[in-house]
């Protein structure tokens, strides 16, 4: 076991995994603002409301307003993914402040 946790360690501090961890957590960032879309404006692409809104929102507010949606057929998973997506946007934080002190 110590052996993964010094790999892990060791991966932290690689420049080149921290930039693919951080364009992994842009994927998802971008699901998200489709699925915020989605729910906000109906599933035709609104220009607009992506660059009026959602381009002016932090990851972690957006990750807050999944968590305060009531869908009309509840996601059974809800609760799960906005816990996954907090702590992606938290490893993601960590990693870029991480590149800054390289």
């Amino acid at each position: 076991m110590a052996c993964s946790k010094d790999l892990f360690a060791e991966l932290l501090q690689s420049s080149d995994f921290a930039g693919h961890i951080i364009r992994w957590v842009a994927i998802f960032e971008s699901r998200l603002d489709s699925l915020l879309s989605i729910y906000f404006v109906g599933l035709k692409f609104d220009f607009e409301f992506e660059e009026l809104v959602l381009s002016r929102l932090s990851f972690y507010e957006k990750i807050e307003i999944l968590r305060k949606i009531k869908f009309s057929n509840p996601m059974k998973s809800q609760a799960n993914i906005v816990n996954s997506l907090d702590k992606l946007r938290r490893l993601r934080n960590a990693l870029a402040l991480s590149l800054i002190h390289i």
